[in-house]
């Protein structure tokens, strides 16, 4: 999961969205690495959904150094990504995937 598609994301933010900030890629990387084992070492589930877990850490990594709008267009390149697909949180009208929490099922 992570290797499938981390890159792809990564470059898609660096190629193509403002960031509000200037900031270190490699610090960015440390920082959805910690949070994602952050989120697993707290998951007691069976039935974990990880893939969200992994597109939660992602998100709040990269996404919160973006514009709200930029936000939106790295949400649109997720959900339409054509070779990448992940067990993303549902479309609810209104909101976006940065409203999204996860619980320790991944859920």
């Amino acid at each position: 999961m992570f290797e499938g598609s981390f890159s792809s994301f990564l470059q898609f933010v660096e190629q193509n969205l403002p960031s509000k900030t200037e900031y270190s890629e490699l610090g960015t990387i440390s920082q959805t690495c910690a949070l994602l084992n952050g989120l697993l070492s707290l998951t007691t589930a069976e039935h974990t959904r990880y893939e969200r877990l992994y597109v939660f850490a992602f998100l709040w990594s990269f996404g919160v150094l973006l514009p709200v709008d930029a936000q939106a267009k790295l949400e649109e390149f997720i959900r339409n990504h054509d070779k990448i697909v992940l067990d993303l949180p549902p479309v609810v009208a209104g909101t976006s995937m940065f409203d999204y929490l996860v619980d320790n099922h991944g859920t």
